[in-house]
């Protein structure tokens, strides 16, 4: 987003720990970054003297950050390392990164079918019926659902390039688990090896319609995504069974 940013800005505040918000709004204009851009954050860097975070979202999810300088004068856009400590120099955007309840509310709306439905507690699992790590996710969440007395409340979602579905045929197979209103999560396993069905039922693709735009809006950019109820989010896969169980529970804490 902030490509066209430059490195530089050429407007100097008061002396002060950190430039306030509506100053580095001021600083932003200069560059006609898009409107939807909006600062959630601003704070001193434990790392960079005289430095400040600022952190911004462009979307519910899409948090990303910048560093300027104290007197508001110098922009610092893109990674910084510290060679002393080997290490990147960053804000933890996690916390940022997290839906508000409204959106979860939405949200709901657009559960596609609900495994363990009876369950006390729940989670979002947003899955794209031909992604391989969706796939690969499914049999441990699915266990780990049903030992913790969990509901999974999957939305799906084929996730969409400039050219078109990231996984061909995923639209279509998606509408096409929607066509049955009694779609289970063993369907949803079995349509990752299925055959791509030719002609999916019109209120099966209108349905993935509305829940591509949602999550587009959402800036959800990959699957699996993992929305827990108080909005905390995990996108992607860790590389074992336990560790993908440790970022479920951290979901629902």
């Amino acid at each position: 987003v902030l490509g066209a940013f430059g490195m530089m800005s050429m407007v100097s505040y008061a002396q002060g720990v950190c430039p306030s918000k509506e100053n580095v709004e001021k600083t932003l204009k200069m560059f006609n970054l898009p409107s939807s851009i909006r600062i959630v954050g601003i704070s001193p860097s434990k790392s960079l003297k005289n430095f400040c975070e600022v952190v911004f979202k462009v979307s519910p999810l899409n948090a990303q950050y910048f560093f300027i300088s104290s007197d508001g004068n110098y922009i610092i856009q893109g990674q910084v390392i510290d060679v002393k400590n080997k290490r990147l120099v960053a804000p933890d955007l996690s916390k940022y990164e997290k839906l508000s309840k409204d959106t979860l509310d939405n949200l709901e709306k657009h559960v596609d079918f609900v495994y363990n439905k009876n369950a006390k507690n729940f989670i979002y699992f947003i899955t794209d019926p031909q992604c391989p790590f969706c796939h690969e996710a499914e049999g441990p969440l699915k266990e780990w659902a049903k030992k913790n007395n969990v509901a999974i409340k999957v939305i799906l979602y084929p996730v969409q390039t400039p050219n078109g579905s990231l996984h061909p045929g995923s639209i279509k197979k998606s509408a096409e688990l929607l066509c049955d209103n009694n779609s289970t999560y063993d369907m949803l396993e079995f349509m990752y090896s299925a055959p791509v069905p030719k002609h999916p039922c019109k209120e099966g693709l209108k349905k993935i319609k509305q829940n591509i735009k949602l999550l587009q809006t959402l800036g959800v950019e990959g699957t699996p995504t993992f929305v827990g109820p108080t909005g905390k989010v995990e996108t992607g896969i860790a590389n074992s069974a336990d560790a993908m169980n440790k970022e479920f529970d951290n979901l629902i804490k």
